[in-house]
């Protein structure tokens, strides 16, 4: 069945399916566990808010890697990105009592912050900053497992160049959010995780967090990660230990700490004031085919400050969702219903939660029932059976006998970036290895002086060199061109 076909076809079940009677807090635990097994995810945190009073708290299946001790809502979790809207409500704090504005100026706060636009960098925001639309593209690999601060980080932006209209499109960063946390913490006086927990958990009533690894560390009761792997069973996934707190994605909770933050989400007054306007379109987010199936039902999806913003079946939602080794969360609101879900599964990359989500929302809000589960796996299967595609074109392409340019010690060197700093080819025993970062990254030869990744993150990516007679002297890499050090 061909990707097409095969979304059509869970479309039309979608829409031909009878209406849903109202679910009963059985139907819901049931439905828990049935997409977790669907998924073999090892672990599930599940809750479910609405009209003030909780449906569902709880934990599915086991929460370490021998899987002998449950999961449960006692255990705490990775939020990734879901941290990004506690951001805001923090910053929100803030510009309710006139400590800052969403419009204030970013360098009134953080003096050091610059964008490499002129123009952008004369006009850049606080809100520009927790909206995705300053124009910069998202740039992770500056922030994840990096070995140097979420802060060196940050000050690496003025070297990077925009990607998109400043205001006029929409780019992704958990740098700019981290930025804007920095701001807000500077600010205030204090530090990001003396903000949040003044301004946010204690309001809130949270009581259990953690924002690194030191502080995740001290917690015996945290769920550990796993990933599927190339022959499709499940395994474990070791941990991405956080050294400090990050405004954009460091945030854990456990099942009882997002029941509460449900709960302060869908207060009355968290859709008004300077807390509702986080929840407003900022900038519109392009419906494109990679953004489409997850959308169903939808006409339009926007960015607010931390949330996404989009309707689904004539009712609005705010919603975010968020992913980091061997997890992902996903919030999700139905403000006008009195309507709050929040699940993380302990399966990297799938998208169980989207399935289970718009399950409980059709039960509980009277939808025609659907089969999101089937729907939500021909979606995986189709991008799955695309990069493979996409894979096999350029196998098919290649030109294995187009031999490399140079012997493997000339490769050997430094490689400098302006914004992603130096890296290193090391050739032992004529294989030739990509040190940058935290990543020391096998190279295997594919065609000419192209050579593909062999190691995760970038398993089947690829590097390419640029040179003259005398041997390389660039190497293209994440996008960025990385020019070779002048032998000594």
């Amino acid at each position: 069945m061909t990707r097409s076909v095969s979304i059509a076809f869970a479309l039309f079940l979608l829409v031909s399916a009878p209406s849903a009677k109202a679910a009963d807090d059985a139907d819901l635990a049931r439905l828990s566990e049935s997409a977790r097994k669907a998924w073999d995810a090892p672990g599930l945190v599940a809750v479910v808010v609405h009209k003030g009073e909780t449906r569902l708290l709880a934990g599915f299946g086991t929460r370490d890697h021998r899987l002998s001790q449950p999961l449960t809502a006692d255990t705490l979790v990775p939020l990734g990105s879901c941290t990004k809207a506690f951001t805001s409500a923090a910053i929100a704090s803030l510009v309710a009592d006139g400590t800052m504005s969403f419009d204030d100026p970013v360098r009134k706060h953080l003096p050091t912050f610059k964008l490499s636009d002129p123009h952008a960098d004369a006009l850049v925001t606080v809100r520009d900053l927790l909206s995705h639309r300053t124009g910069l593209n998202g740039h992770d690999l500056l922030w994840y497992r990096a070995p140097w601060t979420l802060a060196g980080a940050v000050e690496k932006i003025p070297r990077l160049e925009l990607h998109g209209p400043f205001r006029g499109s929409f780019h992704y960063s958990s740098l700019t959010v981290a930025a804007a946390g920095f701001a807000a913490a500077k600010a205030n006086g204090t530090s990001y995780v003396r903000l949040v927990g003044d301004r946010v958990l204690r309001p809130a009533g949270i009581d259990v967090a953690a924002f690194d690894a030191t502080q995740v560390g001290r917690i015996a009761d945290r769920a550990e990660g796993f990933r599927r792997r190339a022959d499709g069973t499940v395994g474990p996934l070791p941990p991405y230990e956080m050294k400090e707190a990050n405004p954009a994605g460091s945030l854990h909770l456990t099942g009882r700490g997002l029941e509460r933050w449900l709960r302060y989400q869908l207060a009355p007054a968290a859709n008004a004031g300077p807390l509702g306007e986080t929840k407003a379109p900022q900038i519109v987010v392009p419906r494109t085919d990679a953004v489409r199936p997850y959308h169903p039902h939808g006409t339009q999806v926007s960015y607010g400050m931390g949330w996404l913003v989009y309707d689904y079946r004539g009712r609005r939602v705010l919603a975010h969702g968020g992913m980091i080794d061997g997890f992902r969360s996903h919030v999700m609101l139905f403000a006008d219903d009195e309507l709050g879900i929040a699940l993380v599964n302990t399966l990297h990359e799938s998208t169980l939660n989207l399935a289970l989500a718009l399950t409980y929302a059709d039960a509980l809000l009277g939808h025609p029932k659907a089969d999101w589960v089937t729907y939500f796996r021909d979606v995986e299967r189709a991008e799955a059976n695309a990069d493979a595609a996409a894979m096999a074109t350029l196998a098919k392409a290649r030109r294995a006998d187009l031999t490399p340019s140079w012997p493997p010690a000339t490769y050997a060197g430094t490689y400098a970036d302006a914004a992603y700093g130096s890296g290193s080819v090391t050739a032992d025993g004529g294989k030739l290895t990509w040190n940058w970062s935290s990543f020391r990254v096998p190279l295997e030869h594919w065609e000419g002086d192209v050579y593909r990744m062999t190691a995760e993150p970038f398993a089947n990516r690829f590097v390419a060199f640029r040179g003259g007679a005398a041997g390389p002297t660039a190497l293209l890499f994440a996008e960025r061109v990385f020019t070779k050090s002048p032998a000594p």
